[in-house]
Formats: C-alpha cells, sequence, structure tokens
C-alpha cells in the first residue's frame, strides 16, 4: 500500500489496486481494514509518528551528553539525514498525498512532525540557555528550517548530488551548515 500511496497519492491509489498488488481480495483487505483512511494511517501515518518519535529521542540524548551543541546539532543532523536516505518512500508517500488532496486527515500535519518540532524548539532553546547565548532567529523557526533542509537534501539526493557527493560527504555538509546556522559555529 505504501508504494501505490506514494506512487499515487491517497485519492488516486484505490483498494481495488491496493488489494491487486498485495495479492489479496478487497473483501480481504476490508476484514484487515475498516476503510482506506484506516490503511493508510497504519501504511503510512504511524510509521512516520514512529519514526519521528526515534528521531527526536535521538536528538535529546545527542544533545544530553554533554557534548558541544554544535557538535551535538552536527552529528544529529547527519544521523536525521541518513536515516531519511532509507525512509524515503514514507516521506514521499506523505508528500504526495498532500500535493494531490491536501492529505488523507483534512490537511492536517502528521502528528509526528508537530511532537518532533516541540521537542526540537525546546532542545534548542535550552542549548542555548546552556551556551549561555541568545538564538539570532527563533527556536522554532530554526527547528523547521534545518529540519526542511535535511529532507530536501535526502529526498532530492539522487539529483542533488549524483555526480559531486556521497551520502557520507552530503550528511557532514549538512550537518556543517545546520550546526552554523544554528550556532554560529561548527
Amino acid at each position: 500500500a505504501r508504494e501505490l500511496f506514494a506512487e499515487r497519492g491517497y485519492a488516486n491509489a484505490t483498494t481495488r489496486d491496493i488489494a491487486s498488488w498485495a495479492g489479496a481480495s478487497e473483501v480481504l483487505l476490508f476484514r484487515y481494514f475498516r476503510s482506506k483512511a484506516q490503511l493508510f494511517e497504519e501504511a503510512i501515518s504511524e510509521p512516520f509518528d514512529e519514526f519521528m518519535h526515534e528521531m527526536s529521542l535521538q536528538r535529546s540524548q545527542a544533545f544530553s551528553e554533554g557534548a558541544d551543541v554544535a557538535t551535538a546539532g552536527r552529528m544529529f543532523a547527519e544521523a536525521l539525514y541518513r536515516r531519511l536516505l532509507n525512509e524515503r518512500q514514507l516521506i514521499l508517500s506523505l508528500i504526495t498525498t498532500r500535493a494531490y488532496e491536501g492529505g488523507a486527515g483534512g490537511g492536517e500535519r502528521p502528528h509526528g512532525l508537530q511532537h518532533y518540532f516541540a521537542a526540537a524548539q525546546n532542545n534548542l532553546k535550552g542549548m542555548y540557555e546552556r551556551e549561555g547565548a541568545s538564538p539570532e532567529v527563533d527556536p522554532a523557526l530554526s527547528a523547521r528550517v534545518a529540519f526542511a533542509a535535511v529532507v530536501a537534501c535526502a529526498l532530492l539526493e539522487d539529483w542533488l548530488f549524483a555526480d559531486l557527493a556521497g551520502p557520507d560527504e552530503v550528511a557532514e555538509a549538512l550537518g556543517r551548515f545546520v550546526a552554523r546556522g544554528l550556532f554560529g559555529h561548527s
């Protein structure tokens, strides 16, 4: 189901096509999932929310282990990029669905993002306090811009970097870019 949702979006991925692709009947599909919306939720939204929760925990751990903030920020941006490369299909499914009809949930932002950004904002505030520094940009905005940069690089990796750099080089560059943008040094 994930592949069809990514390819066609929520509205254009029919339950008949999903069942056929899975080698099952629509009746069997509806035995396990009450609706197409529930199937989307379990195939796309829940795994994305779980992924974002795992990344939030990893970020919190990185920032609480006593590394200086730029190092922790750089390491986290690199880790997020590498994980997103492995989860491109999941992210593309959400984006494709949003492009076709504003998302299966009426255009709502995925829950995983809401929690991720709230935690990221709190982490950034704590890091600035620990450094005795004032942020130049609102931490709520900084968290979103940094995340967007990493997501864009992961999703467009083959377009942007195929002839230029490998994943490790891109991850390191992103880490330094994010750390410098957030903390003024990398």
